[in-house]
């Protein structure tokens, strides 16, 4: 399946608010992605798509769900 990289700082601008790295594990899961890699250094997560969901190929994409 495919995968994106996520920078925080920059779901963070396009949501409009602070995320908490928890709650936003959370709710990565509850829009069905599939975390692969978090690295809380460099603030990036990398998550796994359902191809059939092209919207989740972007991080506006992924933004506009956990909107």
């Amino acid at each position: 399946m495919p995968t994106i990289d996520l920078k925080i700082d920059r779901l963070e601008r396009l949501v409009g608010k602070e995320l908490d790295m928890k709650k936003l594990e959370f709710d990565l899961q509850m829009i069905s992605l599939d975390l692969e890699d978090i690295d809380p250094v460099e603030r990036k997560i990398k998550v796994e798509y359902n191809p059939n969901r092209p919207d989740f190929s972007s991080p506006e994409g992924i933004a506009r769900a956990l909107q």
